[in-house]
């Protein structure tokens, strides 16, 4: 370790990097960070997303990550977004995997989800092939978001994309 950082975490920018020089890692898969504007809208969270991942097989990623919340929308604290809806949250879900199929691209969306203690925020992994590989609900929470976010999980899941395991 030559230094060490102070990151803040409630930034939306990027605050740290991690650089190698790429003739050390030649074995390594490359990645790209982006950063993503916040819809305004359910609505316009499936129409970015949809562009994004199909971006995402145009570029021939194999793997597209989404935001914490980023279907429906984060719910900042001086924002309103529409109650939470199953059945828009549902078929988005159908659009989005639709999208992965035709980009073949594997899909990690951050989503909310309605469930018997409430609304909890999740992440729900898309194949490439446009089926669910799983969810992996939020286990540790904000104490601000608690009110909002009363459901909380507990269990930890472990997906694979192509030669990629990873969890959430």
């Amino acid at each position: 370790v030559t230094s060490l950082r102070k990151v803040d975490w409630g930034s939306m920018r990027v605050n740290f990097f991690v650089m190698f020089p790429r003739a050390t890692m030649t074995d390594v898969p490359v990645t790209y960070i982006s950063a993503f504007r916040a819809p305004a809208t359910p609505a316009e969270s499936v129409q970015l997303a949809t562009a994004a991942i199909h971006e995402a097989g145009r570029q021939q990623a194999r793997v597209l990550c989404f935001p914490e919340c980023f279907l429906p929308g984060y719910r900042w604290p001086d924002t309103r977004l529409p109650v939470p809806d199953p059945v828009f949250l549902e078929q988005a879900l159908v659009a989005l995997a639709a999208a992965a199929t035709t980009a073949a691209v594997t899909v990690i969306l951050g989503t909310e989800r309605c469930t018997d203690r409430g609304l909890q925020i999740t992440v729900c992994v898309i194949n490439a092939d446009g089926t669910i590989a799983g969810w992996q609900d939020k286990g540790q929470l904000d104490p601000d978001e608690e009110q909002q976010y009363p459901a909380f999980g507990a269990d930890r899941s472990v997906f694979t994309a192509g030669p990629l395991t990873f969890g959430v």
